[in-house]
């Protein structure tokens, strides 16, 4: 897809891993590299050039660990584009941080999922990437319930960019759509339910998907 540009959020307060272990998930280690920098890799091997990351909570101890980034800066990461942005408010919940990318991101199509969600593997996700270009919303399913990454195409983003911040949720604007206009695409991979909250739910992902870590390819 022309011009396709990915967004992961990771402004949360990460509460759970930072009161049992100290620190955020995107810095939690995976052999010799942090989480967030596993996702990076992950999306490197895509058809996808371009990557905007949302920081909040926590964003210094991030950029403390991943000193290749910088607020507002773009850097080059593999073959990706990396953007990052800073939401000073993050309090004021994860669609302000959305908000905030889609109002800075140059593109009609925008992959998104947050820090919580790992990335699919690349036939998953180009199956998402090819999907009608008639939709505004690509939402993906496993047995009927959805989950992440969800494609946001052409007029809805101006949706969400006009939206109030106090008052509205990306799950309520897509609800609010005409029903022709959003695609719930049922896939094979029970990955997009996933929500690694706790420490332990990534321990559990990570050695039921070590080869994925251990792959030549990197």
């Amino acid at each position: 897809m022309k011009d396709l540009h990915c967004l992961i959020l990771l402004g949360g307060k990460s509460s759970r891993f930072v009161d049992e272990l100290g620190f955020s998930k995107a810095n939690y280690k995976v052999f010799d590299k942090t989480w967030l920098t596993w996702q990076l890799e992950f999306i490197s091997r895509l058809k996808i050039e371009n990557v905007s990351l949302v920081l909040g909570y926590n964003y210094q101890d991030i950029l403390d660990l991943h000193p290749f980034l910088s607020i507002n800066q773009c850097i080059s990461f593999k073959k990706l584009k990396v953007y990052t942005y800073l939401n000073q408010f993050p309090e004021q919940g994860s669609f302000s941080s959305l908000q905030l990318a889609i109002k800075k991101i140059d593109s009609n199509n925008i992959l998104y999922f947050p820090i919580d969600v790992p990335v699919l593997d690349k036939k998953t996700l180009e199956n998402i990437i090819i999907s009608n270009s008639n939709y505004k919303v690509v939402k993906c399913c496993y047995q009927g319930k959805g989950g992440h990454p969800i494609l946001i195409k052409g007029s809805f983003l101006d949706v969400i960019k006009k939206a109030d911040i106090k008052k509205s949720q990306l799950n309520t604007l897509i609800r609010n759509l005409d029903k022709n206009s959003v695609l719930r695409l049922n896939i094979s991979d029970s990955n997009v339910l996933l929500n690694l909250n706790y420490p332990k739910d990534l321990k559990n992902y990570i050695s039921q998907n070590i080869a994925k870590f251990i792959s030549k390819k990197l």
